[in-house]
């Protein structure tokens, strides 16, 4: 049967104002109402199953490269406990909710990629540009070390500046 939703209560919901049973929703709690729920998972269902290919710039064009680590882990394992369809679709979903998805890039002694650990959702990140080296640094939680661009992986939503995404619940709320 069709469902009818009141325009103005849907707002409130996404928004994080109080509902009416006294429940304040955040990025992660916006999946709990339906619309939320089902636009994220179709995008992030749709860029999982997309195919994944990883090109090296050469002085004729493009050449595609299969046999290389990074495309191994973000093609058939990007860690010990996700497929990568797994691994995609969560990166999409936290784009999605929070504006930004960002993964550890763990590396061995070589420094090839090793393994791509998402950050949690719920972390703060903060970023810093240095223009000296043109590049970003990235600080998770309140952690004192800064890591270096290289280090990780940022998938960025419709953004402003070129770094930080905008999350969709956010700019609901406003």
């Amino acid at each position: 049967f069709p469902v009818t939703i009141n325009p103005s209560h849907a707002l409130e919901i996404i928004s994080g104002a109080e509902t009416d049973a006294g429940v304040s929703v955040s990025e992660k709690t916006a999946l709990n109402f339906s619309a939320v729920y089902c636009a994220t998972r179709a995008i992030a269902e749709s860029i999982a199953y997309l195919p994944l290919q990883i090109y090296k710039k050469t002085d004729k064009g493009k050449e595609q490269l299969n046999d290389n680590q990074l495309y191994y882990k973000l093609h058939d394992q990007p860690n010990n406990f996700q497929t990568a369809f797994t691994f995609r679709e969560t990166m999409s979903v936290r784009q999605c909710l929070k504006g930004n998805a960002y993964a550890y890039i763990v590396r061995d002694k070589k420094g090839q990629p090793v393994e791509m650990i998402p950050i949690p959702l719920e972390s703060n990140v903060s970023t810093s540009y240095d223009p000296k080296k043109s590049t970003i640094y990235y600080k998770i939680d309140d952690q004192k070390q800064w890591i270096e661009q290289a280090n990780i992986l940022h998938i960025p939503a419709l953004s402003t500046d070129g770094i930080e995404g905008k999350s969709h619940v956010e700019i609901a709320k406003e």
